[in-house]
């Protein structure tokens, strides 16, 4: 019961994890105050992104459940229901491959080197994954 209770004490919000995301590489990077800020207003643009992603994940779930307990599955719902999942996954797609570029940006060369070898590092560790 202990061991329950400690796990249930490490659950994390997601935007708790955002927040120690931003605060680890502020850390790692030793970014300045101008870099730090920039950081933060790209950490609250994904966080603005959840309802959506949570609304889409939502109805693409009651589609579904409603599909199984039907006799028959309705294949032009189903495709529909594909096609709006794609659309918005292409969205998401655009929107973090766009931040990649704002963040290459936004580190010194120095930086970045120490962050492909942070990244490399932290995929050595979970190359199981």
């Amino acid at each position: 019961i202990a061991a329950l209770v400690m796990t249930g004490c490490h659950h994390k919000t997601p935007e708790q994890r955002a927040e120690r995301v931003v605060q680890h590489l502020v850390s790692t990077l030793a970014l300045d105050a101008a870099q730090t800020e920039k950081l933060q207003k790209m950490k609250a643009e994904f966080l603005a992104q959840r309802p959506d992603m949570g609304k889409v994940r939502a109805e693409t779930m009651a589609d579904l459940k409603e599909m199984m307990l039907s006799p028959v599955v309705d294949e032009a719902r189903l495709n529909s229901r594909r096609e709006k999942v794609q659309a918005h996954a292409n969205d998401m797609l655009g929107f973090v491959l766009a931040r990649v570029t704002e963040r290459h940006d936004l580190w010194t060369p120095e930086q970045r080197t120490k962050l492909v070898a942070e990244m490399e590092k932290r995929a050595e560790r979970h190359h199981h994954w």
